[in-house]
């Protein structure tokens, strides 16, 4: 299984879509719970970075 397979059973089985929180690494996609949507402590601290 690829990673564009596993997404495909992410989003099918669980009805969400990745988050991309970290801008160093714009391809590491999460997958979160519905009732886990407040994020990660940090996740946005160079956001307003140049």
């Amino acid at each position: 299984m690829n990673r564009t397979e596993l997404e495909k059973y992410i989003r099918n089985s669980y009805g969400t879509e990745p988050d991309y929180p970290w801008i160093k690494y714009p391809n590491y996609g999460v997958f979160r719970h519905s009732s886990n949507k407040n994020g990660l402590p940090g996740a946005d601290e160079n956001k307003n970075e140049p």
